[in-house]
């Protein structure tokens, strides 16, 4: 039984021991506040903390909690500090007031208001082209130890905290940083990086085995959630209803983020030896972006169509200095007889695995190129346009084959591509000799700079040609969020609430109709939009409707609220900003705040956000009720401990669940 002891004006509340050791629950904790007379008081401040044993600090030198005592009850909040504060109410103790001592009574069934997901872990893997904010989402969500980011061959890679910073922060929209704060500290977050294919592979067989040769987060029968940048099918969900669904239920797809993929090139393309020494050679772009280190070359539609279709294969191409403003891209230090002659060759990197990244780029190129591109949205590059270059994952360099103009080499994942563009370039020897690099990839814009790579560097991006217009966009979240002007959600109104006769936007029931805005090739689409930057598709995360463990579905569907603005408090009870992840603002330094925006993506417009938490994360039985669609995961988003959400029963009938 805890007890009081008097040190001046401070009382010290000892919490029992077990083996010699502090209990679990605010270990040696002590109250302190200061109370003049015992008597007559009817507003008490008490503070809480937790030192640490021996520890004794009175009520000025602590900052937290209020306690109100009034009718002879104290209600009490708490926060115990441990990577973030648990705020814990104690109800209902009593306050026997006396000259020399008070006692609290209370019962330990009183720590309970809290809004606190017991100890879980949320599983997924698959595309690349969004591992890095999907990985920091994570670790802003739950993860008392920043999980990093997950590959297949058993290696792991670190992932940034995320801060979020206002300019002017307020209570309903603090700073937050998500180094020392998490929402959910019970969950752990767990995602591999596998490429899209192995993740929609693992999703709908309802197992973990597509892309993970070795698993570095331990063994996993099955995982909880996949992300695609490339759309499933209806292939797809014919192998799901036959493996998965007798026991997850009704598949689900929902596109959560705006993804661009850029053309990712390094300024840098070559080095010559000269009588006074080494000299770097690098991009002479008119327009360059030096604030944000973004890059500068521009293209137009003209231009990139020809490159990847091999008739554009040189940087001195006549089309690449028309777009830089007729300003030629050679380095000052070049030779210009040499530079005009043999220039220095453009070298394609693409990818060699299934990959959304690639299905993106291909429904773009087929919409606006044609050429060797006509499949639309494929996750492989077409076999016209690849060579045999093969590019070592890890060092970028060139592994096997032999590297062909105007053909694709080969790598691995987005960071194969990323270490293949910026590999280092060896330095001549002999004056007047030269080295050079010269390439020219596609990357998700999470891979792009501002983001450092593992290898210290930072990967550029071209500014390309907005629809017909003479404007440059860039793969940043304003310019995708623009992409999707106009484009609404199945059965939805202009708010993008439930309107069921609106049927041409495709059924709420179909996994496949939240996705057409990305797999139509017309203009005007996402493939070729009219305006914004021109690769554009939706990060899409493939969930199931049922689940064993309710902590895993509350988990799951708290996480995923996030992308859509929903949760706006943490277990303790403290204000989480609803736009942790998707704020467009900016900090005092220019740099965007929200979580997708500053990786480059973009959030879902309002309309979807509206559609998709009405249709899949909550009960919404208003307006058209949508939730008669039954479509539904779970009631509603926890807010407090004391009422906890309900699965959907009739739904899941018979269903066991992913466990």
């Amino acid at each position: 039984m805890a007890s009081l002891i008097r040190h001046d004006s401070c009382l010290v509340l000892r919490s029992p021991k077990v083996n010699g050791t502090d209990s679990a629950r605010g270990r040696d904790a002590r109250f302190a506040g200061l109370f003049g007379w015992l008597f007559g008081m009817t507003v008490k401040k008490l503070r809480y903390f937790s030192k640490g044993a021996g520890s004794q600090v009175c009520s000025n030198s602590v900052r937290y909690a209020d306690a109100v005592c009034r009718s002879g009850f104290v209600r009490l909040l708490i926060r115990v500090r441990n990577r973030k504060e648990r705020v814990i109410m104690f109800k209902n103790i009593a306050m026997l007031a006396g000259s020399t001592a008070i006692a609290l009574v209370g019962s330990a069934n009183a720590f309970a208001a809290d809004n606190i997901i017991p100890a879980t872990e949320i599983r997924g893997n698959g595309a690349s082209g969004v591992a890095v904010v999907v990985a920091e989402s994570l670790n802003c969500f739950g993860n008392l130890t920043n999980n990093p980011i997950g590959f297949g061959n058993g290696t792991t890679g670190a992932v940034a905290d995320h801060l979020y910073q206002p300019v002017s922060p307020t209570t309903g929209n603090p700073v937050y940083d998500c180094a020392v704060k998490s929402v959910q500290d019970n969950v752990e977050g767990y995602y591999i990086s596998t490429g899209s294919s192995a993740g929609k592979n693992n999703w709908k067989n309802y197992n973990a085995v597509s892309g993970i040769t070795t698993n570095p987060f331990g063994t996993w029968s099955n995982i909880h959630y996949a992300w695609s940048e490339s759309p499933i099918n209806a292939a797809d969900l014919t192998t799901y209803n036959t493996s998965a669904a007798p026991t997850t239920g009704a598949p689900i797809q929902l596109p959560l983020m705006v993804f661009s993929v850029g053309f990712s090139y390094m300024p840098l393309y070559g080095k010559v030896m000269t009588a006074t020494g080494l000299k770097d050679l690098t991009l002479n772009l008119k327009y360059p972006r030096t604030t944000t280190n973004l890059g500068g070359l521009r293209m137009k539609k003209t231009t990139y169509c020809g490159i990847v279709n091999g008739t554009i294969t040189n940087w001195n191409d006549p089309a690449l200095k028309a777009d830089n403003g007729g300003q030629s891209l050679m380095d000052a230090d070049d030779d210009l007889n040499r530079w005009n002659t043999t220039g220095v060759p453009i070298k394609l990197v693409g990818r060699q695995e299934g990959s959304g990244t690639t299905n993106v780029f291909t429904r773009a190129m087929t919409a606006q190129c044609g050429g060797k591109f006509t499949a639309g949205g494929t996750d492989l590059l077409p076999v016209a346009a690849q060579g045999t270059a093969v590019y070592n994952k890890t060092t970028g360099l060139l592994s096997s084959g032999t590297e062909t103009a105007g053909l694709f080499g080969l790598a691995n994942g987005n960071d194969g591509v990323a270490n293949a563009v910026s590999q280092s370039i060896p330095d001549p020897v002999n004056v007047g000799e030269y080295t050079f690099a010269g390439y020219l990839g596609y990357n998700g814009a999470d891979w792009l700079a501002p983001t450092v790579l593992p290898n210290g560097k930072q990967l550029h991006s071209a500014q390309l040609q907005q629809g017909t217009t003479t404007a440059f966009k860039s793969p940043v979240a304003t310019d995708a969020t623009a992409a999707f002007k106009g484009i609404l959600p199945p059965q939805s109104d202009s708010k993008g609430k439930y309107l069921p006769s609106a049927t041409s936007l495709g059924m709420r029931n179909d996994p496949l109709a939240w996705v057409v805005p990305a797999t139509t090739v017309s203009a005007g689409s996402l493939a070729n939009p009219n305006l914004g930057y021109p690769i554009v598709g939706t990060g899409n995360v493939l969930i199931y409707t049922c689940y064993a463990n309710a902590n895993v579905r509350n988990a799951l569907q708290n996480h995923l609220s996030m992308y859509l603005g929903k949760v706006t408090i943490s277990d303790d009870l403290t204000k989480v900003p609803a736009k942790l992840l998707t704020s467009t603002a900016k900090d005092s330094a220019g740099n965007l705040i929200g979580l997708l925006p500053n990786n480059g993506f973009a959030p879902m417009p309002a309309q979807w956000a509206t559609a998709i938490n009405e249709t899949f994360l909550t009960k919404v039985i208003t307006g058209n009720n949508p939730a008669g669609l039954n479509l539904w995961i779970q009631d509603k988003l926890q807010k407090s401990s004391s009422s906890l959400p309900v699965a959907n029963t009739v739904a899941c009938a018979g269903k066991a669940g992913a466990n």
